[in-house]
């Protein structure tokens, strides 16, 4: 019988690189809203804080 979807786990590597990556447009946005705000960068930005694992 095979697993359904909701029972298949990624492995370590994979966990370890989606977090990497989310970490890395955190930061990513974090740097852009604050260029934003000191009028480095023209424009506006919306973040997408907390939706990184969504």
């Amino acid at each position: 019988m095979a697993a359904s979807a909701s029972n298949v786990q990624p492995d370590d590597d994979v966990l370890v690189e989606m977090y990497r990556c989310m970490l890395l447009i955190r930061k990513s946005e974090e740097q852009l809203f604050r260029d934003v705000k000191q009028g480095r960068t023209p424009g506006q930005v919306h973040l997408s804080d907390g939706q990184a694992a969504v």
